[in-house]
């Protein structure tokens, strides 16, 4: 048996529903949106449903609360996937300015009659990598 379809205002608040959103939301627009393609098919839910048998919860409810439930998933999703991009290209600009300030200040030496760019990069580029392998000397 199929139950009604009673959206209860002040169920678990003293304050509507209504009260709570303002009138530019764009919620508001979604749920009249909803409202209205629930009604055109609320004859096919009758029909669907025994005339028998202990009354149910209304599809148009569970409808209702599945397109919310999408809505706000969606919205957290996009959220969290906003906050990953930004890290990511946090992170990426970080490695580009370490590098640049690493070139400048390889240059630098060179111009100042340092040691050579080849002599910088052999120091530092096997020097790591021998550190990395344990061994006590880098260069050759």
């Amino acid at each position: 048996m199929r139950g009604h379809d009673q959206q209860t205002e002040q169920m678990f608040s003293y304050l509507l529903p209504e009260q709570r959103v303002p009138a530019d939301h764009p919620l508001r627009a979604i749920r009249q949106m909803t409202d209205r393609v629930l009604a055109r098919l609320s004859q096919k839910f009758t029909r669907m449903y025994s005339t028998i048998g202990r009354p149910s919860i209304a599809p148009e409810n569970l409808l209702r609360a599945l397109l919310l439930q999408l809505l706000v998933v969606s919205t957290v999703f996009f959220f969290r996937s906003e906050a990953a991009r930004r890290e990511t290209e946090r992170q990426r600009e970080t490695a580009q300015r370490q590098s640049y300030l690493a070139n400048v200040a390889a240059a630098d030496v060179n111009l100042q009659g340092g040691a050579t760019a080849e002599a910088t990069w052999k120091s530092t580029t096997l020097g790591s990598a021998a550190r990395k392998r344990g061994c006590e000397a880098a260069d050759n």
